[in-house]
């Protein structure tokens, strides 16, 4: 009889399962009831991303506010989904927010808050810089898995089937601003979320830095400019590396070859693809020309230049 009711409650969203998992390889099952909690954290609204983060999402919800139980509906889908999104650790939930720790080491926080006129997204992580590829990648899986959700449980609910909502960022020339003024709480850069003057993400963001205009500034103080929105979005070539110096490597026969640039390619799955240019020939591998085992991997290719 238990385990038929926590199945159903599990089915419609109302706990969620979570896998816990200890060092000697065992599980332990815990259950989340995401709606009823009354307590808030009083500092994870005040988290920020750091300066090699991507920037914060504000999922704001065009009706003016966000449905009754949405929120906790999609925490629970999180957490039952804590695999894919490489979470092993028990997450910490609170009264309209919610956090993750994400990846391996648990060295990336995933942090949702809800108020009344939107969700917010703040991604942000804790590792070295060798691992900013791997995060980047983690947060365009997170954000696509939310969008999923979002759009599975407005499908799921016939109460939110006229649920509509804009991907935005917070406009910073406002928030800088001492001439705007926040109506609600009469005072100068408010802080409050649901006071914030939002903008719409029109598209998707492939560069580093992205321009914005606010219609309610004039002026230069209209225009800003945001970084890091771009990680949240898939792109074919992540990153590009140039090498212009001199590299010799000897080939399986003895010869020495060298080459004058090299470009280093990171994919979406953290792969990379090496292209080395010596005179009229350009060569591709998949392993870095430091690596002693390079010549098996090499393909050469002869330009016409």
């Amino acid at each position: 009889m238990q385990e038929s009711v926590l199945e159903m409650m599990e089915k419609y969203g109302f706990l969620a399962k979570f896998h816990h998992h200890h060092h000697s390889d065992n599980s332990e099952i815990k259950y989340f009831v995401p709606a009823q909690l009354r307590v808030p954290h009083p500092e994870l609204s005040k988290l920020t991303p750091q300066e090699s983060d991507p920037c914060s999402l504000i999922f704001n919800f065009c009706n003016g506010f966000v449905p009754h139980g949405l929120f906790p509906q999609l925490v629970s889908h999180l957490i039952a989904l804590s695999p894919k999104l490489e979470c092993f650790k028990d997450p910490k939930l609170y009264c309209n927010g919610a956090r993750f720790f994400l990846g391996k080491k648990s060295q990336t926080d995933l942090v949702l808050l809800c108020s009344k006129h939107c969700m917010k997204l703040i991604f942000t992580g804790y590792g070295s810089d060798s691992e900013q590829g791997v995060r980047n990648s983690l947060a365009v899986q997170v954000r696509t898995l939310i969008e999923q959700e979002l759009e599975s449980l407005c499908k799921q609910w016939h109460w939110l089937g006229n649920v509509h909502y804009d991907v935005c960022i917070s406009c910073l020339a406002c928030l800088s601003s001492d001439v705007t003024c926040c109506k609600r709480h009469k005072s100068a850069s408010c802080l409050d979320q649901d006071c914030m003057h939002l903008l719409p993400i029109s598209s998707v963001a492939i560069e580093p830095v992205t321009l914005f205009t606010c219609p309610e500034q004039v002026g230069l103080h209209s225009r800003f400019t945001l970084t890091n929105l771009h990680k949240w979005y898939s792109n074919s070539t992540s990153e590009v590396t140039i090498l212009e110096l001199p590299v010799r490597i000897c080939n399986l026969t003895g010869s020495l070859i060298v080459f004058t640039k090299i470009y280093n390619l990171t994919l979406e799955d953290e792969s990379s693809l090496f292209f080395l240019f010596s005179g009229s020939k350009i060569y591709m591998a998949d392993k870095s020309p430091w690596d002693t085992e390079l010549m098996p991997h090499i393909i050469c290719f002869k330009t016409e230049v």
